[in-house]
């Protein structure tokens, strides 16, 4: 059985990288010393673009040490204190950030302006109209504010008007999740309770592609959860069920596939014409982010909204990257419709959608729960006996985050999320966020690192199983991936590990039992919006390339104790090198 290393060990060991890179970049530039300085130069000038923002924002950088090797030494002490984990290292430190693409993105002018615009006011501030009128713009009619009665349904307008709420602005996505599925739970038990054989019953939530950590967890923490129905009291369970792409699940796919976000739609169809299994409601994620970044089809959507309304089944969209899952449907097919007419398009398709709106709001903070009128599978959870859902959803808003007008966010951050949402849809916006990341993934692929090909639009993930092929499938319970992502972090580059780790867990608190059946074992390097410029990601490519010609230098790791079982664990693992 393998040992850790000690601290200074670890530290040592992480040092030898940036001895090693310094001898391997030396001897990549006498490579490219045999080639002529014109091509050299021809070729870097005909690989750039014009970018469609400008930058009015500097913040300088802090540099770790004295010199390049000691901020590197630096790192490493810190990367050992923080136990190899991406979330405890210290941001300040990093020369460059691709954790996550959340609450990261440099904002707009035109949504700074509204951070000086905004009204503070408790009640119904000025964003609060905005917010409802940029929702129903953005993502249809279907789910314009009757609340406020700006449906076009004169009769959900006279019957809903300051009396029930549909959409809520909350801190962000978690938020919603949590809130969201909170409501389900009770809405399920008090429309369902008679026809129960005992007094637990379980429901699953499915995914027709992957749910994100932190959805699993709130899914998961729906776990005999106490509802009162009259005088009788039951408890209820949600359990998970995802129907990752097969092609990303195995590492078969290929730069010739498409929608490597459509899940396995058969298999979802056999389980609920079975009706073996009770379902709470389905889920689709846009993109799909942990498998990926890739984009769902049209098509996918559509089977998926079909079958949920034929077995009257609750459907609801992640809906964090919207926009660039759109744009992807609209260059896959050479669409000529608008990007904003595919997104109406989708969400026409779904009874609701829960969003951060840290992703494709290009806002640091903010999410939402969102749900249609029009829907009748919404409106059956809708003064129930006992109950209401769109009650409930007030209520804990109010209790737990604010007033449901505001939702925990200023008023200047609510008008900043408006005008973030009306640019994430303009064509040119999206040009160039997801060119740049395309063009960062064909760097990594022209120099042999393996990544997940095509590439998605919000991030570029490295597949650990293909970076380490010599190794045996096995031995993901190594956990190479947390190798990868400590290494990097001492040369301050912070990645975040979506694969062996993240997903698994003997102790009933992840997706899957073991590393060998995660769907995908990846490396996540998300790219904030409008933020770096392309040299910041080509240095992280050079680093990368480095680490994959020297792989035989890379060492296993292993779990600090007791800390696998924990809830979230993704978050809160800490590891050490193996002797």
């Amino acid at each position: 059985m393998s040992t850790r290393m000690t601290g200074e060990e670890q530290v040592q060991y992480l040092l030898s990288f940036y001895d090693e890179f310094q001898k391997w970049k030396a001897n990549k530039e006498a490579e490219l010393a045999k080639i002529p300085a014109h091509l050299l130069a021809m070729a870097q000038a005909l690989d750039s673009t014009f970018r469609p923002f400008v930058n009015h924002i500097v913040k300088p950088k802090h540099p770790a040490g004295v010199d390049e090797r000691d901020s590197f030494r630096v790192r490493a002490t810190k990367v050992v204190e923080a136990g190899l984990n991406s979330f405890f290292f210290p941001a300040d430190f990093l020369e460059v950030d691709y954790l996550s693409d959340s609450g990261s993105a440099a904002m707009t002018t035109e949504q700074w302006a509204q951070l000086i615009q905004g009204d503070e006011s408790y009640g119904s501030n000025e964003g609060w109209p905005i917010f409802n009128d940029t929702i129903a713009q953005v993502f249809g009619p279907k789910f314009a504010s009757v609340f406020l009665g700006k449906s076009s349904d004169a009769a959900l307008n006279k019957k809903f008007h300051n009396v029930k709420n549909f959409n809520y602005i909350v801190n962000q996505g978690r938020g919603a999740e949590s809130i969201f599925f909170a409501a389900l739970a009770d809405s399920l038990v008090r429309r369902d309770h008679a026809t129960f054989t005992s007094d637990h019953v379980e429901y699953a939530i499915c995914c027709s592609n992957n749910f994100f950590d932190t959805t699993s967890g709130h899914i998961l923490n729906i776990n005999n959860r106490s509802v009162l129905v009259g005088d009788k009291e039951y408890k209820i369970t949600f359990k998970l069920m995802n129907f990752p792409n097969p092609k990303v699940k195995n590492g078969t796919y290929s730069i010739h596939d498409k929608y490597l976000g459509d899940g396995m739609f058969e298999a979802l169809e056999q389980l609920v014409v079975e009706k073996k299994t009770r379902i709470g409601c389905v889920f689709t994620t846009i993109t799909n982010n942990s498998g990926g970044s890739q984009p769902v089809s049209l098509a996918h959507i559509k089977q998926v909204s079909d079958l949920c309304k034929k077995h009257n089944l609750v459907y609801i969209m992640d809906a964090c990257r919207f926009a660039e899952n759109a744009f992807m449907i609209k260059k896959i097919e050479n669409s000529e419709k608008s990007v904003q007419e595919i997104v109406h398009e989708i969400f026409s398709l779904v009874d609701g959608f829960n969003i951060s709106l840290k992703k494709d709001g290009i806002a640091n903070c903010g999410g939402a729960i969102c749900l249609s009128p029009m829907s009748e599978r919404i409106m059956q959870f809708v003064d129930q006996p006992g109950g209401c859902m769109l009650q409930q959803l007030m209520d804990t808003v109010i209790l737990q985050i604010g007033h449901f007008t505001y939702g925990a966010l200023t008023g200047r951050d609510i008008k900043a999320i408006c005008v973030g949402l009306k640019h994430v849809v303009k064509l040119e916006y999206l040009e160039g966020r997801v060119k740049q990341v395309h063009r960062f993934a064909k760097i990594l692929t022209d120099l042999g690192v393996p990544v997940l090909t095509p590439c998605g639009t919000s991030a570029v993930y490295l597949d650990v199983d293909k970076f380490f092929a010599d190794k045996d499938k096995s031995l993901r319970k190594n956990y190479f991936g947390n190798s990868l992502v400590g290494i990097s972090l001492a040369a301050g580059i912070r990645m975040c590990e979506l694969g062996s780790s993240a997903f698994s867990s003997p102790h009933g608190n992840a997706p899957y039992a073991t590393p060998e059946e995660v769907s995908g074992n990846f490396v996540r390097l998300a790219i904030p919006r409008q933020l770096y410029s392309d040299n910041d990601l080509f240095a992280s490519a050079l680093w990368l390339a480095f680490l994959f010609e020297n792989k035989a230098m890379i060492k296993p790791v292993i779990d600090r104790p007791n800390l696998r079982q924990l809830s979230l664990h993704h978050f809160k693992m800490m590891f050490d090198f193996a002797k």
